[in-house]
């Protein structure tokens, strides 16, 4: 399986746009995310179409919040 990371970067009428960190945009159903799916969800691409990587989310929430805290430190 490919090892690429989808994040969700919106949901619009029942389909979610996916985009990867190259740029690379996708549509897909909100039938075809697992459950739980919302938007800055962290997606890998498995068998069943998406997992969610939780782990990977988490990681990338910090590292914004770090550089947010970064701008407004005096």
């Amino acid at each position: 399986m490919d090892d690429a990371i989808y994040v969700i970067d919106r949901i619009e009428e029942g389909i979610a746009v996916l985009v990867r960190d190259s740029g690379e945009k996708m549509e897909v159903p909100l039938s075809g995310l697992p459950s739980g799916a919302h938007e800055g969800s962290c997606l890998r691409p498995c068998e069943r179409g998406f997992a969610l990587d939780e782990g990977e989310e988490a990681t990338r929430k910090r590292r914004i919040e770090r550089k947010l805290n970064a701008l407004f430190v005096d």
